[in-house]
C-alpha cells in the first residue's frame, strides 16, 4: 500500500496537468501512477471514460482519499484518444477545425478498493476554422501526442476555442468544481489553505 498524506488526495493519474489542476486550487495532491491501461472498447464515450476511472482506480492500494480520471474527445461519436504520431494529431486538428466537440471526462472518488463516487462531466468545446499554418502553429508549440484530442486548451489551442459550453477545468483533464463539492460533503476535505477558516 502506498502512504499519501491523510490530509491530502492521492491522485492517480500521471497527468501533471490533473496534479496542476489539484494544486492551483490549494489540494494537497500524492500521486500514484496507476497500474491499468486506459482503452476504448464498444461502450458509449461517458461509459468508457468512467470504466477507464474505475480500473485506474482499483488498480492501486493507498490510504486516504483517492481520485481517479480518464478524459475522451468525441467528435461526431467518434472518440479521438491520444495520437500515435504528428500525423495523427494533424487529422484530428482537422477534423475538429470549424466543429464542435465533447469532452468527457469519467472520475472516482472513494477510500481504497471502494469508490464511493462515481460520475461524469460533459464540456462542449468549439474551434474556429483552422488554417494549415494554425494547425501547424499548434504542434510545433508543445508536445500534443500525450494530450487527447491533440489538443490542450490551456496551451497553444485556446487561442483557437470560439466557445465553451460547461466546465472549463474539465476540458483539462478534471471538472473541479464537482470534485471540490464532492471532496466537501462526503469527505470532508478543503483545500489545505482553506483550513481554519471555513
Amino acid at each position: 500500500m502506498i502512504v499519501t498524506n491523510p490530509h491530502g488526495i492521492a491522485l492517480i493519474s500521471t497527468s501533471p496537468r490533473r496534479k496542476m489542476l489539484l494544486e492551483t486550487y490549494g489540494y494537497d495532491v500524492d500521486v500514484v501512477p496507476p497500474r491499468a491501461a486506459e482503452s476504448i472498447g464498444e461502450l458509449p464515450p461517458a461509459e468508457i471514460a468512467v470504466d477507464n476511472a474505475i480500473k485506474k482506480f482499483l488498480s492501486v492500494s493507498f490510504n486516504g482519499v483517492g481520485l481517479a480520471a480518464d478524459t475522451v474527445v468525441v467528435l461526431d461519436d467518434l472518440i479521438l484518444g491520444k495520437p500515435g504520431s504528428e500525423d495523427e494529431a494533424r487529422e484530428y486538428l482537422r477534423a475538429l477545425s470549424g466543429k464542435t466537440h465533447e469532452v468527457i471526462t469519467g472520475y472516482v472518488i472513494g477510500t481504497n478498493g471502494h469508490p464511493i463516487v462515481v460520475e461524469h462531466e460533459v464540456t462542449k468545446v468549439t474551434f474556429m476554422q483552422l488554417t494549415e499554418f494554425e494547425i501547424e502553429y499548434m504542434l510545433t508549440s508543445e508536445n500534443l501526442l500525450d494530450k487527447a484530442g491533440a489538443y490542450a486548451i490551456q496551451g497553444s489551442a485556446g487561442i483557437f476555442i470560439t466557445s465553451i459550453e460547461g466546465d472549463y477545468t474539465n476540458v483539462i483533464g478534471l471538472p473541479l468544481p464537482s470534485i471540490y463539492r464532492h471532496l466537501k460533503l462526503k469527505f470532508n476535505i478543503l483545500p489545505r489553505r482553506w483550513i481554519g477558516r471555513s
